[in-house]
């Protein structure tokens, strides 16, 4: 089974200057929300959490959006834009 998923939110983890955890969303058509399945944030080499960190820093937002329903920990440091279409597989 797949799904596409998006990188809600990020926390800064114990390195300096990189992201080390991620908030992951899946969208729900019926109530028009993104709603979290997982948080991540081990197996990653040191060199994928820069080049992540890089490439999310530039979606973050000052506060989550009102239609992100998190189930998960909502205390990530940094909310993600869905508008621009950061998403995994």
């Amino acid at each position: 089974m797949q799904a596409q998923c998006w990188v809600l939110g990020a926390c800064r983890g114990k390195r300096s200057g990189v992201f080390g955890a991620f908030l992951l969303a899946v969208y729900n058509p019926e109530g028009e929300e993104f709603q979290t399945i997982s948080k991540i944030g081990t197996g990653f080499s040191e060199e994928q959490l820069k080049q992540f960190s890089e490439e999310l820093r530039l979606h973050t937002i000052p506060t989550a959006k009102p239609y992100y329903r998190c189930a998960h920990a909502t205390h990530f440091c940094s909310p993600m834009s869905t508008s621009d279409a950061v998403s995994v597989l």
